[in-house]
This record gives structure tokens, C-alpha cells and sequence, in this order.
């Protein structure tokens, strides 16, 4: 007859051994009831599968067979926590181990501790050389201490600081009274985050972004006009809930946009009006942190406030004029020409610039709505007719449905547009984006790829 195994031996040993460490009986009644066996089994295995007829034994060989345990002090200090280990056959209490460890218990709190013991082997010389092993007890104490005073580590958003490309060469223009702008409106630079991995889905769309660069290189432009809603601040909605996805991606539409403005450096004047996303800074800190509203810090109190759009983007070096105030900001091209971001929205193609030409007597150019719209009307003033327009260039985000907000079939239209004028004259040129393409001037203008670029630049950027 052929005997069956009922048991798995090898799991017993370390179920044995492990009991034993943690300080159970050696005797083979204890740990025979602890395993649910039977004593005279257990015992008969030991000898046949194991060669022991001692639970010592096999207590003895595993402590042997483990690591070494390393005795003494460790420390572990970051700027704000410091961890204390420490391993030893006397210190066996907290008081023993902060003594021990001569914490300075000015600047430290204990935030947490823990104390383990267990039996270690050692082996021991007799006068005849043979070795034998000795087990001993020995004590861990681990204490986690918090700064009393914690030190500022890295603010989640931080000011920019962003050198400008070196000068390039730009096309020569003959001196005259003819300026000439480029406007760009709405690309709600911003991302989301996916949870997992970490990665960013912008919601601005590069290649509007990068063909607008392209057209500033190939001739000399006077001024740059940016209509607001250049960011997008998802995060900073007091309106909406914000998903988890937009959280902590403040830093790097920061980051990105402010590389995107330095592209555009060689331009020497440039206004920037805030849009109703760049007054969600200003109203969140004003509803839940009144604290830090208009808060300087003490070596820039000539600077805007620290928690800013202005200074978070550092305008004072990149020479950008931040005209604040929505929805009641708005500057004066010409005396013909009103550039505001805008609050009026209709729904039907068309039906935004005909609300706002129908109400006012002269030239507007407007962004908010992420369509394409030019109306134009003749009216008759007291120095005669003139022509007046209404018009918005379009978007630079995305139109796929990715902007929160927003829907896939929503009938936003990307573009950006040139205006040449004199004091009293002007001529808007539209300038409609298609999957990465525009023309103008004659020119057929696809956008550079420049996801990897930017990709990498926000990795060494970013904390």
C-alpha cells in the first residue's frame, strides 16, 4: 500500500518557524494544537521530513539562514520629517530610543512610533573552535517626527521665469504710418490629467498656436494682441465643480503658455486682456482666501500681487501689458477700433456680431464666442457714412469636444486674424486654421509639430 501525504511540509516549517518567532513555546503540544495537527504526526514529520527531533533546531537554523540585522542608529531627514531607527539589545522604549538618538525635540513633535522585537541567532566559539549558535532578543524602535515649524518646500504655483529666444531676423518694413497687429483670442491653454499616468491632453491647440508664430516670423508686426481667455483655469472655477482631472494642472498651462509667449518677444508691443477664465483666479482667492487677495511679497511690492495672472506669468519681464477689469476691459486701437473680450453670446452662425454691431458706432473685435463672425454695416454720422464691423477671429483651442464645457459638435471655428491701420483707417484680415493649416499672404503655412518639444520642456520645468 502506498501512503498519501496529506500535508504540505515545506508551508508547516515556515507556519513553525514563524510562530516561533514571534515567541511561541517550543514544545510540540503548543505548536501541534496552534496548527490544528496531530502531536505524534507533527513529531514524526519533523524527524522524517525535517531531521530534527527538537523544535530548537529548526527555530536555530532559520535565524542563521536570515540577514544579517544591522544594529545601531539610523536617520532619514527630508526637509519637514525625520525618521529614527533604532536597533539594539536595551533600547526597548520611546523615551529610550529619543534619549538615545538626542533628537532635538525643540524643532521635532513625534507624529508616530512603533516597537517590534524578535529573536536573532548568534554563533558562539567554544575553546575548541566549534561554533554553536546563541539566540538573543533584540528591540526596534522606529519614531516619526513632523517639524514644529515647517519649512516652505515648493508651492504648487510658483511665478514663471522664462528667458526670451534670441533675436531673430525679421522682414524689413518701409517706415510709414500703416501698423499693423496680430490678434490671436480664446486658446484656454490648460490640460487634462489623465490619473494613472499622469499624462496631459491640452486643451489649446499647438498648431493654431505655432501657425500664429509663423506668420509673426515672416514680417515685422507693431503690436500683439491677445483677446483674453488665454488660459483656461479649470481649476479655479467657482461656477462649476472641478473634475479630478483638472487638479494640479495649473502649473504647467503656466508654464507652457508663458514658453509660448516668449516666442513671440521680437514683437514690441504687446496687450493682453483678461477674459472671464483669467478673472477665476481673482474671484476663487476673493470668495475663499480673502487673505491672499492683493497679497505682494515684501521684496516685490512694486510687482502685482504674488497670486496673480500678471505676475504668476511674470509680464514684467516678457513686456506685456495686462489690462484687468472683465467684463468692462477694453482698449482703443484707433479711433475707429474697440478690442474687448467680450460677454455677448447668440446662438445662430452670425447672430453674436450682429448683436454687437446693432449696438454700438464703431468697430469691435471681440473673441468669448470660438467662432468665426464679421459683420459689417454703413451708418450715417454727422461727418457722413462710415463702415462699421463687428468681428471675432475665431479660436486657438481645440474644437473636438476636449474643452471642458463643451461638445464635439459645438460650432466653434478656429482662426486668428492680422488688422493693418492707420489712426483713422484699417483693414482686418481673417485668417481661418483647419486641421493645422491656414493661408496668407499667398502662402500655404502648416504647423510644426511640437508636441514632443513641449513635452520634454515641461519635464525638465516642472517640479
Amino acid at each position: 500500500m502506498v501512503a498519501i501525504n496529506l500535508h504540505d511540509w515545506d508551508s508547516i516549517k515556515i507556519d513553525i518557524i514563524n510562530l516561533l518567532k514571534t515567541g511561541a513555546p517550543a514544545r510540540w503540544g503548543a505548536i501541534a494544537k496552534s496548527l490544528k495537527l496531530d502531536q505524534g504526526t507533527l513529531r514524526s514529520a519533523a524527524l522524517r521530513e525535517w531531521g530534527v527531533e527538537n523544535l530548537r533546531e529548526l527555530l536555530d537554523a532559520a535565524l542563521l539562514t536570515d540577514p544579517p540585522i544591522k544594529l545601531g542608529l539610523e536617520v532619514n531627514e527630508t526637509e519637514n520629517t525625520l525618521e529614527v531607527g533604532y536597533v539594539s539589545k536595551s533600547i526597548c522604549t520611546l523615551e529610550e530610543a529619543l534619549q538615545a538618538s538626542k533628537t532635538d525635540l525643540s524643532v521635532w513633535q513625534v507624529r508616530d512610533h512603533v516597537i517590534n522585537f524578535w529573536p536573532v541567532a548568534m554563533k558562539i566559539k567554544d575553546d575548541d573552535g566549534n561554533e554553536s549558535p546563541l539566540v538573543v532578543q533584540l528591540c526596534q524602535v522606529k519614531i516619526w517626527f513632523i517639524r514644529k515649524v515647517l519649512i516652505t518646500i515648493q508651492p504648487m504655483i510658483q511665478p514663471i521665469e522664462i528667458k526670451p529666444p534670441p533675436p531673430r531676423p525679421v522682414a524689413k518694413r518701409a517706415a510709414h504710418k500703416v501698423q499693423r497687429a496680430l490678434i490671436i483670442a480664446d486658446p484656454q491653454v490648460g490640460f487634462r490629467r489623465r490619473l494613472h499616468s499622469s499624462e496631459l491632453t491640452p486643451f489649446h491647440d499647438r498648431r493654431v498656436l505655432d501657425i500664429a508664430l509663423q506668420i509673426s516670423e515672416s514680417e515685422r508686426f507693431d503690436e500683439l494682441i491677445l483677446v483674453g481667455d488665454m488660459l483656461d483655469l479649470s481649476e479655479w472655477s467657482t461656477k462649476f465643480n472641478p473634475e479630478p482631472e483638472f487638479y494640479w494642472t495649473t502649473q504647467p498651462a503656466l508654464v507652457e503658455w508663458a514658453w509660448w509667449l516668449a516666442q513671440f518677444a521680437p514683437i514690441r508691443r504687446k496687450r493682453y486682456l483678461e477674459g472671464n477664465h483669467e478673472k477665476r483666479m481673482r474671484d476663487l482667492i476673493g470668495i475663499y482666501a480673502k487673505g491672499a487677495y492683493g497679497l505682494h511679497a515684501v521684496d516685490e511690492l512694486e510687482l502685482p500681487p504674488a497670486l496673480s495672472v500678471e505676475r504668476l506669468l511674470a509680464f514684467h519681464t516678457l513686456g506685456i501689458e495686462y489690462i484687468k477689469g472683465y467684463p468692462d476691459n477694453k482698449f482703443w486701437l484707433n479711433k475707429n477700433v474697440l478690442i474687448r473680450h467680450g460677454d455677448v453670446v447668440r446662438a445662430g452662425p452670425g447672430d453674436t456680431a450682429k448683436a454687437v454691431v446693432n449696438k454700438t458706432t464703431y468697430t469691435t473685435i471681440f473673441g468669448h464666442i470660438h467662432r468665426r463672425e464679421l459683420v459689417s454695416r454703413r451708418i450715417e454720422t454727422r461727418a457722413g457714412f462710415a463702415i462699421q464691423t463687428a468681428f471675432c477671429p475665431g479660436c486657438a483651442c481645440h474644437v473636438d469636444g476636449r474643452v471642458p464645457g463643451s461638445k464635439s459638435d459645438d460650432q466653434w471655428q478656429q482662426g486668428i486674424a492680422v488688422i493693418e491701420y492707420t489712426d483713422d483707417f484699417e483693414r482686418i484680415i481673417p485668417i481661418p486654421i483647419e486641421e493645422g493649416r491656414a493661408i496668407y499672404n499667398g502662402q500655404l503655412i502648416t504647423a510644426r509639430p511640437r508636441d514632443k518639444e513641449l513635452e520634454t520642456m515641461l519635464r525638465k520645468a516642472l517640479p
